[in-house]
């Protein structure tokens, strides 16, 4: 399938750039187009290069308006138009395809001709020399500073400006495209390559406007043989970058990485680094590749250090031989740009990304959007709007928008993260929201079916699936727009929900997203990927207002410090609000309420969760400037707790009846930056506030699964479907808005002009917070125990988690009841309950019993597991464990979980072999994605260190001997109490085989072959047997849990009979059989 030749419908609107007086004033909000009743270059087998030639010249002679489509048409309109959606477009294969060309380069003018273009081009793009190929100058070639319609300013004359069109020695997708030309995205546009992307080919329009380049040759053919794409690999590696005047020069290849200076690197420990690389730099071994080891070095320094190298420039200023000729300034220098690079990694900044797809970018400081002028926003197919909370994103922007369609009968679909801000946005500008007729799912439908214009959670949008239509809406409007694209916390949970959203946005004629968090990586990704998006009909509005300007936060590194901060504030007549990660479920957030006011005494103090809010004050939800001003006036009120209900979609705002200071209290670890911001802001009239964040810090590397998925699985991005992309997207979004809490807060903190001030507690400060915070605990433990004494779990809840679970008995797994159990195993079960996923257990469990192919089938289906990888690991822990169980009663793993009378493995780490476990630095990365962090970098060398996560991965218990040390002095056995007490228990119970007056090295070595003769034959060990294995240094053991988890045992029992299927074990027809009956099956589903 070649080209396709189309027109805008309307037919009034022209295809091409046009500039009035240097104001940019093109239309290319059109949704449909007409074909062309003739198609010369769509037959694939008769387009060759000369003819698009002679089409491109006939269109630029006659000024006709068209331009060309890459992909197939289907689905026509009734009105015989096609539309600009994945739904009328589809990717077939073509021996031509466009380069767009649009970077800035220094190596070009405003008045620089095609041919100086084309030369620049083939040395960003070498793999073109030699190659016949068809150059055009774009619309914008030859201008010089032209403005937008909304006013900003937009420079030419260092542009690229120039069409390459391209033809290969066979046909390629469009996917393929993307694939085989993704590492010169710095050049050329990757968007192109969509079967919905236009490609303009008609010559601009510039009236009163200055055009360098006017009469001068826009067209040119090059002669050369057919490019072959296949061959492009080799050379793409650090060709495509952006050019400055030295571009032209021979480009040095990439260092080579594999020299001991550059293992040296993989060490975390700074002192060992940097003694390494001086030796190294005494050896000789840094020469020519000084620069890059520092670059590199000081990248990890500020992905683990939040930005701060000083204790690496320290280390480096005191080595002379390390330094070579560079000095402290050169240093600097290369802190202040990696620690710009990582921050710029936490924030899913991507600048390039965001210049190059959107074409309109407006910098402007307001602080009521509402006294700026929007009409313009409907003229743009895809809007971003990045402003402040408190900013009047809600009456400045979609009020008036949806005024305007009510006006003109447009339908309207607005859609948020959270219940509170759909109710509020639906309130506030007078529309529908999907609880107007009720809660009911055939209530919402009803409203989904008949509001021109609503208001709607994300989470309901699958409602639509249901009814079985993606509906179609002229304006659709995303508030809290970064909350909306990362699916809450679990891309998997919502996928349904958020395939819907963009299929919606795909048929809305406008798609408009607002936040104060919009980010390049995710949310302009996401707008970027919808039908019809064009840079050319995108805007972006970033607002630089804040209300967080000269906002007081101080940022505490000492908890206990913070609440007596807290407790002074209080006693001192200052009313507070207290945000914490603390719930109610355990009593903790009330215990916190009890303790203050222990502390104050005389002080009212109200704590609420999620649910205490609902059923002690919904007023406080549902209206809380009422609610909190009335507790005030009446004098009921000091202290305000809550949890993080309260962080969005609700505020407080009465004056004269405010608070004095904010706290954040982050304990749960689960709390980000951009919601800590968020806290800040829901007392509106507070200016100060002190946070405390107990998150870890890790560093933060960008796509880090998207690397995973292609080093493991050879897998690109532009290789995956929208959906997929967006999945992994959002995870990598949530791994880094937990990735280093503390350091984003502050920098974003400081783009909104806080005043930040960071606390370093003096020694004394420490321990008197210490004693603060040991108080605090005590008190917290006693008040959850009363707690639970008295909230004691209803039957039918404890009946509910009893249920989950069954325990292992002689006769099989059973049931239990709640007299089996102590309060305590309850308390345990109830936790574990919540944790267990079933989705993971059923998914773990079907890998077992899987065969390679099938393993890759699922790899390929789910792009962000790694089944295959798991799966090989598991085949060898089974392999390599199955010397210490009885191998032929217990052909895998599943069947030894699955059988009630198996017995613990017992083993010892030096005479297990885990070499089958050995894994490589990529492996290692994808298996720290499904195994979480549990899997340190030390598994490379040593995989005995692979076990445990392994193990823990499927719900069981794995103990070590430093665990066994761990536990209460009485319950603890050494490894001469363990030989004693074994031969003992040989000699009294006359253990076959065994001479007590034997040496004692003998008697070890006897009693170890002994013991591992019983497991072979699943034989069930003794007491002091037992003790003895497990008093050894390097032992462990492997069991079931004393409470069984129901969704393991059920996923473990169902593997197992899938392959005894497989190996024709079972007495039930399956696919594996060789009776036929699958064969005739198939015959009948057929006819």
């Amino acid at each position: 399938m070649g080209w396709t030749i189309v027109q805008p419908n309307p037919e009034h609107i022209k295809a091409r750039k046009e500039v009035h007086h240097g104001i940019e004033s093109s239309n290319f909000a059109f949704a449909q187009v007409n074909t062309a009743v003739k198609q010369p270059l769509q037959d694939e087998d008769l387009l060759t290069l000369p003819k698009l030639f002679s089409f491109l010249q006939e269109v630029e002679r006659d000024g006709d308006n068209a331009f060309l489509m890459r992909g197939q048409p289907v689905n026509q309109n009734t009105d015989k138009t096609y539309g600009l959606t994945d739904l009328n477009w589809i990717d077939c294969s073509s021996r031509q395809f466009q380069l767009d060309l649009d970077n800035e380069t220094d190596l070009l003018n405003q008045d620089s001709s095609l041919d100086d273009r084309v030369t620049v081009a083939l040395e960003d793009l070498p793999f073109l020399k030699n190659c016949r190929f068809i150059a055009q100058l774009s619309s914008s070639a030859g201008l010089g500073i032209v403005y937008k319609k909304s006013g900003a300013e937009k420079d030419c004359s260092k542009k690229y400006c120039l069409r390459l069109w391209v033809e290969t020695d066979k046909a390629y997708s469009c996917l393929e495209l993307q694939h085989h030309l993704a590492d010169f995205s710095s050049v050329i546009d990757l968007s192109m390559y969509e079967p919905t992307r236009r490609h303009y080919i008609m010559r601009g329009q510039f009236l009163g406007t200055e055009n360098l380049l006017k009469d001068e040759p826009h067209l040119k053919y090059y002669e050369g043989a057919a490019l072959s794409l296949d061959e492009i690999p080799g050379e793409i590696k650090g060709a495509a970058r952006k050019r400055t005047k030295t571009s032209l020069k021979k480009i040095n290849a990439a260092p080579d990485k594999t020299g001991k200076a550059w293992k040296t690197l993989y060490n975390t420990n700074r002192q060992y680094l940097i003694s390494e690389l001086e030796k190294g730099a005494e050896n000789g071994e840094l020469a020519n590749i000084r620069n890059p080891i520092f670059s590199e070095l000081f990248r990890r320094e500020a992905l683990f250090s939040s930005g701060d190298c000083a204790l690496l420039i320290e280390e480096m200023l005191n080595s002379p031989a390390l330094m070579g000729d560079r000095d402290e300034k050169n240093l600097k220098d290369w802190e202040k740009l990696s620690g710009k690079k990582a921050l710029s990694i936490l924030k899913l900044e991507a600048e390039s990304f965001r210049h190059n797809n959107f074409n309109s970018i407006e910098n402007f400081e307001e602080i009521d959007l509402d006294k700026r002028d929007w009409s313009n926003l409907l003229n743009y197919r895809a809007v971003a709007i990045r402003s402040c909370m408190g900013t009047n994103k809600t009456k400045g922007v979609i009020y008036n928008l949806v005024k305007e369609a009510k006006a003109s009968n447009k339908t309207v679909l607005i859609v948020t993260p959270l219940i509170a801000v759909t109710l509020q946005i639906a309130e506030e500008i007078g529309i529908a929201h999907y609880h107007s007729m009720g809660e009911h799912e055939s209530q919402k439908k009803r409203v989904f079916a008949e509001a021109p214009q609503f208001a709607v959670c994300y989470q309901s949008l699958k409602l639509y699936e249901d009814m079985g239509f993606v509906p179609e809406f002229d304006i659709v409007i995303i508030d809290e727009a970064s909350q909306v694209f990362r699916a809450w916390t679990d891309p998997t949970q919502h996928l349904a929900s958020s395939t819907m959203l963009f299929n919606i946005l795909d048929k809305s004629k406008n798609a408009i997203i607002l936040d104060a968090d919009i980010d390049d990586e995710l949310c302009l990704w996401g707008l970027s990927r919808i039908a019809n998006f064009a840079p050319e009909t995108s805007a972006l509005y970033y607002n630089s207002a804040s209300y967080l300007r000269d906002y007081k936060v101080a940022i505490e590194d000492n908890y206990g410090r913070t609440l007596q901060k807290i407790v002074n504030s209080i006693n001192a007549g200052q009313r507070v609000a207290v945000f914490t990660s603390y719930g109610d479920d355990e009593g903790t957030l009330s215990a916190l309420g009890l303790w203050l006011k222990k502390q104050c005494s005389d002080k009212k103090i109200k704590a609420f969760d999620s649910k205490t809010v609902r059923v002690s004050a919904p007023e406080l939800k549902t209206n809380p400037n009422k609610t909190i001003s009335g507790w005030i006036k009446n004098d009921e009120l000091d202290c305000l707790l809550v949890s993080s209900w309260a962080a969005c979609g609700w505020d407080y705002l009465v004056k004269g009846y405010d608070f004095d200071e904010v706290f954040v209290l982050s304990t749960g670890g689960f709390f980000s930056a951009q919601k800590i911001k968020q806290m800040l802001r829901r007392m509106r009239m507070t200016r100060k506030a002190s946070v405390y964040i107990s998150n870890p810090r890790n560093a933060a590397f960008k796509h880090k699964t998207f690397n995973a998925i292609e080093n493991e699985k050879g897998i690109y991005e532009s290789e995956m479907s929208r959906m997929d992309a967006w999945h992994v997207r959002a995870k990598e979004a949530h791994d880094m808005d937990l990735a280093n809490v503390p350091w984003l807060l502050e920098e974003l903190l400081k783009d909104g002009r806080a005043l930040v001030q960071k606390i370093v507690s003096t020694d004394e400060e420490i321990e008197s917070g210490n004693a603060v915070l040991a108080d605090w605990k005590e008190f917290k433990k006693e008040a959850e125990q009363e707690y639970a004494d008295r909230n004691q779990s209803s039957r039918e809840q404890v009946l509910r988690v009893l249920s989950n679970f069954k325990r292992a008995a002689p006769e099989g797994f059973i049931d239990f009841d709640e007299e089996d159990i102590s309060d305590k195993e309850m308390k345990a079960l109830v936790n574990r309950s919540k944790r267990i996923d079933s989705n993971d257990a059923i998914r773990l469990c079907r890998l077992i019993s899987m065969d390679e192919q099938e393993r890759q089938e699922e790899d390929l289906r789910v792009k962000w597991q790694y089944n295959v990888l798991l799966g090989r690991l598991l085949d060898a822990l089974w392999f390599e464990l199955g010397e210490l169980v009885d191998s032929e009663s217990f052909f895998s793993f599943a069947h030894w979980y699955s059988d009630p009378k198996s017995t613990p493995i017992y083993g010892d780490f030096d005479t297990l072999n885990l070499k089958g476990l050995r894994l490589n630095r990529n492996n290692l990365r994808a298996l720290q994605e499904e195994l979480s962090k549990s899997v340190g970098n030390d598994a490379l060398t040593e995989p005995n260190r692979m076990l445990k996560p392994l193990v823990e991965a499927f719900d069981l218990t794995f103990t070590t001997k430093s665990d066994m040390d761990k536990r209460p002095k009485q319950e603890r056995i050494g490894a001469k109490e363990g030989e004693r007490n074994l031969f003992a228990y040989y000699q009294q119970t006359k253990e076959p085989g065994f001479i007590f007056k034997a040496k004692v090295t003998a008697k070890k070595a006897w009693c170890f072959t002994n013991i591992k003769r019983k497991q072979k034959a699943h034989k069930r060990l003794s007491k002091p047997e037992q003790d003895f294995l497990m008093s050894r240094p390097k032992s462990f053991m492997i069991k079931r849990k004393t409470f069984i988890s129901y969704d393991w045992l059920h996923g473990m029992t169902r593997a197992v009979k899938a392959m005894d299927d497989k190996s024709g074990f079972s007495q039930n027809h399956t696919k594996y059989c060789s009776c036929g009956c699958q064969e005739e099956k198939r015959v009948v589903l057929s006819q």
